[in-house]
């Protein structure tokens, strides 16, 4: 694949970045208590085609082979877990889940940077690396590189595929972009239906204001009818009845963006690449629930101007 025309870099792993996550347990000793911690097996070249930089020591050597010393590479949470004042490199990790069963000894030849693994909003947790000709899995994914669209590649991977062996099975060719957006169907759906409540709390407003501005628009008809029979023009009394919808729009934005503030730590968990305070969508907020106030108050305001002032001086 390395040497196909149109692919820049070329990698094999065990598990996709953003799919689903392996495990291992490992410890500092023969005898120490094992702890998990999430796993790949992958070939020379992974860390380069996936832009995980190493900190310390070497990415894995086509050396690291079947039948030569087992070696890890750990991410800088395991390592510091282990070895958090002290060089990683050329110390032991013992890898294996059972106490009772002969643990696999393995050099730590690398630190790698935390990366996401499961999916985009996940804190950071430990990690390790195994070279694939020592940890073999029954199916692998191959990462591929491309410089254009990825979908103009598919056909002709699978091409090169039945070229190599025709029993293999390519059974799914997906984008890294693809498994970003399903690694986010816990925030996605969450946001959904906090965007629901939002609109519903919208519309409840919108009526409640239309309800408040409609019933002082009906006790002050006769009010409306002496202005307008004194000379006052259709347009002041619609910016009359609009000026109190918006004064009282203005007081809810008001108590509404402190209170806004104050909860923003419980909804930090909830945001990706959004600050909890972040100007652009406060300032959106307020504008929108300006324009449902307008909306809401605009009605009662256009149905002020039509009083006829006869009548209402004959209702007086």
């Amino acid at each position: 694949m390395r040497s196909t025309p149109g692919v820049r870099s070329a990698t094999i792993s065990y598990t996709t970045p953003l799919s689903f996550t392996d495990s291992k347990c490992a410890a500092v000793d023969r005898t120490g208590r094992p702890q998990r911690a999430g796993s790949n097996a992958v070939t020379p070249g992974y860390f380069t085609t996936m832009r995980i930089p190493l900190v310390r020591g070497r990415e894995f050597e086509a050396t690291d082979r079947a039948g030569s010393p087992p070696v890890v590479i750990l991410n800088e949470t395991l390592a510091r877990r282990y070895w958090p004042h002290e060089d990683p490199i050329g110390k032991t990790v013992w890898l294996g889940c059972d106490v009772t069963r002969p643990r696999i000894k393995a050099e730590v030849t690398g630190v790698a940077k935390d990366a996401k693994y499961g999916s985009l909003d996940e804190q950071p947790q430990p990690f390790v690396y195994s070279p694939l000709a020592q940890d073999w899995v029954g199916f692998v994914a191959l990462i591929v590189e491309t410089p254009g669209d990825p979908g103009t590649f598919t056909a002709g991977l699978r091409a090169i595929m039945r070229g190599l062996d025709p029993n293999l099975r390519v059974y799914e060719v997906r984008t890294l972009e693809e498994y970003a957006a399903d690694s986010l169907w816990k925030v996605r759906w969450q946001a959904s239906l906090l965007g629901a409540f939002g609109l519903l709390a919208l519309v409840l407003a919108a009526v409640g204001l239309y309800g408040v501005v409609a019933y002082t628009v009906a006790q002050r008809t006769q009010e409306i009818g002496v202005r307008m029979a004194m000379g006052v023009q259709r347009a002041d009394v619609l910016w009359m009845v609009l000026g109190r919808g918006l004064r009282l729009t203005a007081l809810g934005i008001a108590i509404g963006l402190v209170l806004s503030a104050a909860s923003t730590r419980m909804l930090g968990s909830l945001l990706y690449g959004l600050s909890p305070l972040d100007p652009v969508a406060f300032a959106a907020a307020a504008l929108g629930w300006t324009a449902a106030a307008m909306l809401a108050s605009y009605l009662p305001a256009r149905r002020a101007t039509r009083v006829d002032p006869v009548t209402a001086l004959r209702w007086e």
